[in-house]
């Protein structure tokens, strides 16, 4: 919170950081500045979103972003110095070559601009018009699947419509760090918000990682007070936006449940009830990617109203030269673990001279 004269003005914990030469604290959390200094850099910050334009990564206009927020527009974005999308190489792509045919993932990719997410949009929303129901109920299945010792993965998302089901699924890879099923499972989720987005329905998707399930149902307030040290945050942000959107347009809630897993291991498959059969079936579908379709590290954010790391790798880490990515892990982490890959490198270099592979 900033207090400026008589003003009281507050500010979301994600908001991005204002630096100011005149600031001294009041009492816990709330600290003095000039009034004059911070009405001059909000003044600078407009001016700059009215130069560069929409700059909260959605890609349709007319899709609301997130609304609990105190910004009467996106935050502000240096664009020259973070492209918007990328290509960069994987973790473990040095030793593989199925993720793509040059072994390159996109970071930040526009979601709803995925051929897989299109299709099942398009699909499912001729569904659900062709229903026709104004207190439409939908059943819905995510799940996330690794593989290669964590260097690539898939998420994948099933929609019932009544007797028609829209599937859909999205190849990913990690950079940095091994791909976790917990984030595989997010973009499974994230899937199912984005594809019923314009759709009015009371949807429950039932998945097989509890831990997503509770997050997601908990909600951001989970995440005030230690952002930075959350995996996956962008993604639950993404879902959580997406949430608020569709409450705002008053389109339904989406509930997400805990379905127990792999029940081939304690029935007969001829005993599955309908939840366990349609969580097979979207556990099988996390492994039909076909190999030139597109590969994610990250996706570009529905909301800029937040603190975001970037990370610029060294050369010598193996990754594409002149690129970065959004760090998604415990930042605290990331930092103390690429600290340690460097100084690694270096002495290498120093023993041994410089060696690097390209691609």
């Amino acid at each position: 919170e900033l207090l400026t004269t008589t003003d009281l003005v507050r500010l979301r914990y994600t908001s991005p950081p204002i630096r100011l030469d005149t600031a001294a604290d009041e009492y816990e959390g709330v600290v003095s500045v000039d009034q004059g200094e911070l009405s001059d850099a909000r003044e600078l910050e407009r001016r700059l979103r009215r130069q560069w334009g929409r700059a909260d990564g959605m890609s349709e206009p007319d899709v609301a972003a997130y609304h609990d927020t105190s910004h009467d527009s996106s935050a502000l974005v240096d664009h020259d110095a973070i492209p918007r999308s990328v290509d960069i190489l994987g973790f473990g792509s040095h030793y593989l070559s199925t993720m793509s045919h040059a072994a390159h993932a996109l970071v930040h990719g526009e979601l709803f601009d995925d051929p897989e997410v299109r299709r099942a949009t398009s699909e499912a929303e001729k569904l659900a018009e062709t229903l026709n129901d104004v207190k439409l109920r939908l059943d819905a299945y995510s799940d996330g699947g690794v593989a290669g010792s964590g260097s690539e993965g898939s998420g994948a998302a099933i929609i019932r419509f009544k007797g028609t089901d829209v599937t859909l699924n999205i190849r990913l890879v990690p950079v940095g760090r091994r791909l976790s099923s917990g984030r595989a499972e997010w973009v499974g989720l994230l899937l199912i918000l984005a594809v019923l987005r314009r759709i009015k329905a009371t949807v429950t998707v039932r998945l097989d990682n509890i831990q997503v399930v509770n997050a997601y149902n908990d909600g951001q307030w989970s995440y005030e007070r230690n952002l930075l040290r959350r995996n996956d945050r962008d993604l639950a942000l993404m879902c959580w936006n997406l949430m608020a959107a569709r409450e705002h347009d008053g389109l339904g809630r989406i509930e997400a449940k805990h379905q127990r897993g792999h029940a081939e291991r304690r029935k007969k498959r001829a005993d599955f009830d309908t939840h366990e059969v349609y969580n097979d079936k979207v556990d099988a579908a996390t492994h039909t990617a076909r190999e030139n379709d597109a590969v994610y590290v990250s996706f570009a954010p529905l909301s800029t109203d937040r603190t975001v790391v970037w990370y610029e790798p060294l050369e010598t880490e193996n990754v594409g030269a002149g690129t970065a990515y959004e760090v998604t892990s415990d930042v605290y982490r990331h930092i103390t673990l690429a600290s340690q890959r460097r100084t690694a490198n270096r002495r290498s270099v120093e023993k041994d001279g410089l060696f690097l592979s390209t691609f």
